[in-house]
């Protein structure tokens, strides 16, 4: 039996005959050749100072794992905490953005516009003209949509404003091309 720098002793196994490599920081050695297993403190035949250093050995390695787990979970709780006050944030950004919708002017044009759009249905299902309906039941909901958008404090609201606002176009032209569209509406025919 001889020690190397590197705390590791050399016995020869009794099966096979190879040579065992026992390391002292473990509690098993196994043959490379044959597989079978040995207790390392049985090979050694190590006094109790080399017991109670590898007791404390894995006494300190137990309690850095420990550390290092509790590291760790801290980590993962930090990175918790602040991905839960991201959240928060952009939830009172959104807030905030929805309150100053419903307070501003836009929600209010919405409205008229929607009101706008509603009598224009009314005026072309009263001349039975469908492609009119159609337009203006469009534009109504495009500027519900925008107006519920805005008012939850989404900022795409203004993208269907935008497309029921461009549906005024089209609805104007239909009236001024529908030469007979006022005396159907007052009832003059």
């Amino acid at each position: 039996m001889s020690s190397d720098n590197n705390r590791e002793s050399r016995l020869i196994c009794e099966s096979c005959g190879g040579i065992l490599e026992v390391d002292p920081t473990k509690t098993i050695a196994r043959c490379p050749f044959c597989g079978t297993c040995y207790s390392v403190s049985g090979l050694l035949n190590e006094s109790d100072e080399v017991k109670i250093a590898k007791i404390q050995f894995q006494a300190y390695r137990d309690v850095e794992l420990g550390r290092q787990q509790v590291d760790i979970l801290k980590e993962k709780n930090e990175a918790e905490r602040l991905r839960q006050q991201s959240e928060r944030d952009k939830r009172q950004e959104q807030m905030e953005r929805a309150k100053a919708f419903r307070n501003g002017d836009v929600g209010k044009v919405l409205v008229i516009l929607a009101i706008i759009g509603l009598f224009h249905f009314i005026f072309y299902f009263t001349i039975k003209n469908i492609w009119g309906c159609f337009l203006a039941v469009a534009m109504i909901i495009l500027l519900f949509f925008s107006f519920v958008l805005g008012y939850i404090g989404k900022r795409l609201y203004i993208i269907p404003a935008i497309l029921g606002v461009a549906l005024l176009i089209p609805l104007w032209t239909t009236c001024i091309n529908t030469t007979d569209c006022m005396p159907k509406f007052y009832g003059l025919n």
